[in-house]
């Protein structure tokens, strides 16, 4: 009776490894759902990138085709890089005590955005004061330079980590992306970036913040991602 218990244990087990889904699978089904998601953003992964550049869009606008760009201080401060790219723009993260490389450059424009001080910033425990961080920190004016056509890059030093918020952020707002979908869009175009620590939180409390404000993350189409809390912030 013992041995007939067992080998049924040993069937239900066989069972349950054969019907889970396999892990690529699970890598085909993340693939297909990056396309349809990356359509928001209008932009496409490149599968034959090399594993680190100085920069990456992560965003084209719809009409004017213009892009943003993440990338990091050596981006920032080559302007033979910088004219490949047409980036005239950029959105420098780092501290205000950092330098802006070509700000006497006619053809340069510059806005600061530093990014990991926001606690410093004002009414960031609720929803106005964080979408005013972002909206009046940088968002509008990277809306406002891609809509006349002007590329933008948003560095610093690595463009991993505070550059790397700041773009998985403009996407939530273009894209209506979840943070965790976000996040897991933009390292598929720059694998280095990575909000860490209070930066993470940020992100949080902006998707809260856009929930409160009744344009939340739009249903994802397929489950592969857990749901996120998205209460306003306390």
């Amino acid at each position: 009776m013992r041995h007939s218990n067992k080998k049924k244990m040993i069937a239900k087990r066989a069972l349950s490894v054969r019907t889970s889904p396999s892990p690529r699978s699970r890598d085909e089904d993340w693939d297909a759902e990056a396309r349809t998601l990356l359509a928001r953003v209008n932009v496409q992964r490149d599968d034959n990138r090399e594993s680190y550049r100085h920069v990456d869009c992560i965003y084209r606008h719809p009409t004017t085709h213009a892009k943003l760009f993440v990338g990091n201080l050596m981006a920032a401060r080559n302007v033979r890089l910088l004219e490949a790219e047409n980036i005239f723009r950029v959105v420098n993260t780092q501290d205000v005590s950092s330098a802006n490389f070509f700000e006497d450059d006619a053809r340069f424009a510059y806005r600061r955005f530093p990014v990991s001080r926001w606690r410093e910033a004002p009414d960031m425990g609720t929803a106005a004061g964080v979408l005013r961080f972002f909206e009046e920190g940088c968002h509008a004016w990277i809306a406002e330079q891609l809509q006349a056509g002007n590329n933008v890059l948003v560095h610093c030093l690595a463009g991993a980590h505070r550059a790397g918020t700041t773009g998985v952020s403009f996407m939530m707002r273009e894209g209506r992306f979840t943070v965790e979908t976000a996040i897991r869009l933009a390292k598929s175009l720059r694998p280095v970036i990575d909000p860490i620590g209070s930066l993470r939180d940020l992100l949080g409390r902006l998707a809260r913040a856009y929930a409160a404000a009744g344009n939340p993350a739009l249903p994802m189409a397929s489950g592969w991602e857990r749901a996120e809390d998205e209460s306003p912030p306390s």
